[in-house]
């Protein structure tokens, strides 16, 4: 019930920005106006596919006429658009559905997106701590941009997708080695990428806590790391081939780099090879975890090495085919492509990218430093501890249990990480 009102509270408070935009005039539907020029380009777009049925046409030809513009941005959101649309459409008629529709779709993601978080977050968040996690989202300039009305765009959809590879990357650190998991993980890892390249990221960030996962115990870590690669890369050349990029000699057909394209399917199965290969050689490599970084080191190095003479492109960001006479002086005016930290001059933009990291890091830093000495933190993080209790800022509410007492976290012998996060983030009393 507590996480209900939570939920419900989290809503109220984008609810409530949203009527401030309006009334503020930042945002003005009523007038037909939307957030920003990817909104119209995004439903233009979508009108054209809706009245030529031209699934291949990746082409706008309102803009930069006569010629037309081609955008890299992917199919899923258009799906979503054109379906809302069509339901709508007995009621208005298919152009003002979309308009409408589209306006709306960004607050539905958020939504999806407070419901995703408070099950990704399960296996770690009790129930009493779980009411809390609404703020997460709510409590973030950056991520409220993104579900603003008017903002038909991709980025919310994305913050959903993200947020449940997450929770389910979360499960696979934690629990035994099981296909059907891995493969779930890589589904929505995958769907995340093909919505927006910028998903990569996130994604190559949990395959590099497996590989030091594995450095560390030489457990099966290199198996799932294996099985997610391989998942991710069928997930990708599915995508692909909707999207019809995998059509020999096609239009969409070939090697790119600010969108989905055969290259990073040949190498997520590059690194599911590589993980393989050391999940093979796991036991003949000993107990000592110098020979296994050493190994993953060496593999890393070569797979990197045919990669890039494969793809030469490959390392140098997506941008690598536009001519940097056009790059620099248009993404000058793109606030997601200024540096995270902007100086003194843009310190406001520093503050909107990172205002959650200045409560959050100096709290992980407070808690890292009350714990015990070296050995006894390890010592407990390899054995089943009794439920904790949670330090959880603001200091009124210091006694709820944040972490969740689960048999996957206390009782399984394998699930060292999910203990060792538990005693990176909580607190046992009298110890």
């Amino acid at each position: 019930m507590e996480q209900r009102y939570s939920l419900l509270f989290s809503f109220s408070v984008l609810a409530f920005i949203q009527v401030v935009a309006a009334a503020t005039g930042f945002i003005d539907i009523g007038g037909g106006r939307l957030y920003d020029a990817d909104g119209y380009m995004r439903l233009v777009r979508v009108q054209e596919l809706y009245e030529n049925r031209q699934w291949l046409d990746l082409t706008i030809t309102r803009s930069n006429a006569p010629f037309g513009e081609e955008i890299h941005w992917s199919r899923p959101l258009d799906v979503l658009l054109l379906a809302g649309a069509w339901v709508l459409s007995p009621l208005m008629g298919f152009k003002a559905a979309l308009f409408w529709w589209g306006t709306l779709i960004s607050p539905v993601f958020f939504i999806a997106a407070l419901i995703a978080v408070a099950w990704a977050a399960r296996p770690l968040v009790a129930a009493e701590g779980r009411v809390y996690l609404g703020f997460l989202l709510v409590s973030q300039p950056a991520v409220i941009r993104d579900f603003l009305v008017g903002r038909p765009d991709h980025h919310g959809l994305l913050i959903v997708l993200f947020i449940l590879f997450l929770g389910l990357a979360f499960r696979l650190l934690a629990r035994p080695f099981r296909p059907a998991l891995c493969l779930q993980t890589a589904a929505a890892g995958a769907a995340a990428v093909w919505v927006s390249f910028e998903a990569l990221s996130f994604v190559l960030v949990v395959l590099a806590v497996l590989a030091l996962a594995w450095i560390k115990s030489g457990e099966d870590f290199a198996r799932k790391a294996a099985h997610l690669s391989l998942g991710l890369a069928l997930g990708l050349a599915v995508a692909l081939a909707v999207e019809g990029r995998l059509v020999p000699l096609g239009p969409l057909s070939g090697a790119a780099f600010d969108a989905i394209s055969i290259v990073h399917v040949g190498a997520f199965t590059g690194l599911a090879t590589l993980a393989a290969i050391l999940n093979w050689a796991r036991r003949r490599l000993g107990e000592d975890w110098r020979y296994r970084l050493a190994a993953a080191a060496c593999g890393l190095a070569v797979l990197t090495g045919v990669l890039a003479a494969v793809s030469p492109k490959l390392f140098l960001g997506p941008s690598v085919d536009i001519d940097p006479g056009i790059v620099s002086p248009y993404m000058a005016f793109i606030i997601d492509g200024q540096p995270i930290l902007s100086g003194l001059r843009k310190w406001p933009l520093t503050l909107f990218w990172l205002g959650g990291a200045y409560v959050a890091v100096p709290f992980v830093l407070y808690l890292l430093w009350k714990q015990p000495e070296g050995a006894d933190l390890i010592r407990r993080c390899n054995r089943p501890s009794p439920k904790a209790k949670s330090f959880w800022p603001p200091s009124s509410i210091p006694s709820h249990s944040i972490i969740a007492e689960t048999p996957s976290l206390t009782s399984t012998s394998r699930a060292v990480p999910a203990r060792s996060l538990e005693c990176l983030f909580s607190r046992g009393r009298g110890r």
